[in-house]
C-alpha cells in the first residue's frame, strides 16, 4: 500500500509538471479621462445676520439675499436695501462654473530641451466661455511660449494665493475680446518649454466674466465669503516639467512611479485594474518593465499619454 501512495503521488506530479503554466492575466479597463474636478459652491445668507449700523448709531434691516440667474452658468445676483431704503444689486458669475477636459504631450527638441502642450477642452455641457487655464511647475526653468495672437496674457501666479504656492503656476488669460472664442465645445492648446522631466503637475481653469457690476455702494459683510476669486476653479492633473526628477536614482524613480499610481487612477489616465499591474512593476524595481508595459498599454488605450511620457521619463 505504501509504494501504491509513492506511485500515485509521482504520477499526480508528472501529470503536473506535463501541463504549461499560464502566466496569470488581469483584465484591464481602457482609461477614461476625467474632467476638471468641480468645487462645490453654496450661496447661502445665514437668517441670524446682524442688522447694519448707521452713523447715528441706529440700525435697520438691510434684508441681504441671493437671487440665482443661472446656477449652472455661476450667475447670481446680490441683493440688499441700501442706505437709501432703494434695493441694490451686484451682478456676479463664478469662475469655477465651467466643465474642461486636459490632455498633454511632450516632444523632445533638439537643444534637450522639451516641449509641453496642453490641449483645454471646454466640454459642450459648459455654459460659459474659456477664461484661461493654469498650469503647475516645479522647474528653475520653464519658458511658456508666446501665441501668435494678443488676447493672451501670460503671467505667473503669486505664490501667496491659496491654491498657488507650491511651485511656480503659469496662467495662461483669454480676454473677452479674444476670436473665437472659447465657447463650450471648443479647444485651444498652450505650450512651454523646460529641459526639465515630465511628471505629474496640477492644473486649474476658470470661465466666463471677471469681476462683478457695482451698485454704487459696498456690499453688506454678509457677501464678502461669495466672492470667490480663485478659490472654485476647477482642478486636476496634468503632466508639467520637475527638476527633481533627474536627481533621482533607480529606486527613488521607481518609488515616485508607484505612490503617484492613485493619481493616475484619479485623473482617468488609467483603470484601477490596470494600476494593481504596474503597483507589481516598480516593486521589483523593473522601470524598464513598467515601459515597455506602458507602450503596449497605450496602444491599447488603456493608459493615456500621460502614463506613457512619465514612465518614459523615468527610464532617462
Amino acid at each position: 500500500m505504501k509504494y501504491l501512495l509513492i506511485a500515485i503521488l509521482l504520477f499526480q506530479f508528472a501529470c503536473q509538471a506535463s501541463v504549461p503554466q499560464v502566466p496569470l492575466v488581469i483584465p484591464q479597463t481602457k482609461a477614461d479621462r476625467k474632467p476638471l474636478t468641480r468645487v462645490p459652491v453654496k450661496f447661502e445668507i445665514s437668517p441670524n445676520y446682524e442688522k447694519q449700523v448707521r452713523e447715528d448709531g441706529s440700525t435697520f434691516d438691510h434684508k441681504p439675499r441671493v437671487v440665482t440667474v443661472d446656477e449652472k452658468a455661476g450667475k447670481y445676483e446680490f441683493r440688499w436695501r441700501g442706505d437709501d431704503g432703494k434695493e441694490k444689486v451686484i451682478k456676479y458669475q463664478r469662475l469655477g462654473a465651467i466643465d474642461v477636459l486636459v490632455s498633454a504631450k511632450v516632444d523632445k527638441k533638439e537643444n534637450s530641451v522639451f516641449l509641453y502642450t496642453y490641449r483645454v477642452q471646454n466640454l459642450p455641457t459648459s455654459s460659459t466661455r474659456l477664461s484661461g487655464f493654469t498650469v503647475q511647475t516645479f522647474a528653475e526653468q520653464a519658458k511658456p511660449i508666446e501665441l501668435d495672437f494678443r488676447n493672451i496674457v501670460i503671467a505667473d501666479m503669486f505664490n501667496r494665493i491659496p491654491g498657488f504656492a507650491e511651485g511656480k503656476w503659469w496662467s495662461y488669460g483669454i480676454l473677452e475680446r479674444y476670436r473665437p472664442v472659447i465657447n463650450p465645445g471648443s479647444k485651444i492648446d498652450f505650450q512651454l518649454e523646460s529641459p526639465a522631466f515630465p511628471g505629474i503637475v496640477g492644473c486649474k481653469a476658470d470661465g466666463g466674466e471677471f469681476g462683478s457690476k457695482g451698485a454704487g455702494e459696498e456690499p453688506p459683510p454678509e457677501f464678502d465669503k461669495f466672492f470667490l476669486g480663485t478659490k472654485d476653479w476647477p482642478y486636476g492633473y496634468t503632466i508639467g516639467p520637475v527638476d527633481k526628477l533627474s536627481q533621482m536614482n533607480k529606486s527613488e524613480r521607481a518609488k515616485y512611479l508607484l505612490e503617484n499610481l492613485p493619481k493616475f487612477v484619479e485623473a482617468g489616465w488609467m483603470a484601477d485594474d490596470t494600476s494593481k499591474i504596474y503597483q507589481a512593476i516598480p516593486e521589483k524595481g523593473d522601470l524598464a518593465s513598467a515601459l515597455e508595459q506602458s507602450k503596449k498599454d497605450h496602444e491599447k488605450e488603456y493608459v493615456t499619454n500621460e502614463v506613457f511620457q512619465i514612465i518614459d521619463g523615468l527610464n532617462s
